[in-house]
This record gives structure tokens, sequence and C-alpha cells, in this order.
């Protein structure tokens, strides 16, 4: 199955990457190849075995109520705090499609 450029640049617009013509014919080619290597290594994977076999569900702990701890504990060596809450630096930024 070949990767089209229009594929590529709708991956692009949802990752919210700028990318050139050059870039896109670039990953088409790149994400080809990976798939050819994923089709090829296909019958030395163990996944597929056994699909009829028992799962065994997980073993999971018993839940305990534990002490924990107050608001102001956890706030108590926030820089930066408004209530309740921590408050940080905005570190995204909206970009305009």
């Amino acid at each position: 199955m070949e990767i089209s450029i229009e594929e590529i640049q709708l991956l692009a617009r949802r990752s919210r990457l700028a990318l050139t013509e050059a870039e896109q014919k670039k990953y088409a080619a790149d994400l080809a190849a990976l798939e050819q290597l994923s089709v090829a290594l296909l019958p030395y994977s163990k996944a597929h075995e056994n699909d009829d076999a028992p799962v065994e569900p997980p073993v999971l702990r018993e839940d305990r109520v534990e002490r924990s701890l107050s608001p102001a504990d956890v706030l108590s060596n926030a820089a930066c705090r408004t209530g309740d809450c921590f408050t940080v630096p905005r570190v995204i930024e909206e970009v305009q499609a």
C-alpha cells in the first residue's frame, strides 16, 4: 500500500507541522518503507500465534484507603499557586491553521 502525499498532508495538518514538498515526499517514502518492513517481518511475529488461547486476567492488588495529603501540604512548596491549584507558565501556544 502506497502512502499518498495527501495522507502525509493530513497527518502534518493534524500534527500541526508545516512540511515542505520535499519533506512530504521524503516522509511518504519513509512510511512506505516502514510498512514494507512490517509486512516482511510479519511471518516472524509471535503476536498472531495462539490467538484462541485463553487469556489470564491480570492480578491486581486490593484497593486500600490510605491517608492522603491536604491541599495545603501539597501546595506548601509550590512556586506559584492560585487557590488550591498549581500555577505554571503556559508552554503551548495556539497555532492558526
